[in-house]
């Protein structure tokens, strides 16, 4: 699960709580159909997502000054980077 939003701290705490819920349960979930994903690994999964939404958070920010943009569209041209480089 990646979480990402155009603004930072865009989740309040009662959101970060409920996803955090979510995770819980979705671990159990796994655990129990043997899966074999561990909480440690769920761990650095969400602790990856996180930077990588704390670096495209800076990226956007820095490419709405270098282009004088509006936040929209400052995502949009980091998409379309993102997207061409694939």
């Amino acid at each position: 699960m990646t979480i990402y939003s155009l603004t930072e701290s865009g989740f309040s705490v009662e959101d970060q709580r409920l996803a955090a819920v979510f995770v819980l349960k979705a671990s159990d979930i796994l655990s129990e159909a043997g899966v074999g994903v561990t909480d440690s690994h769920l761990a650095l999964q969400f602790q990856e997502a996180l930077r990588l939404r704390k670096v495209t958070f800076m990226a956007n920010q820095v490419i709405e000054k270098r282009e004088d943009a509006a936040e929209e569209d400052a995502f949009s041209s980091l998409l379309r980077v993102v997207l061409q480089d694939r």
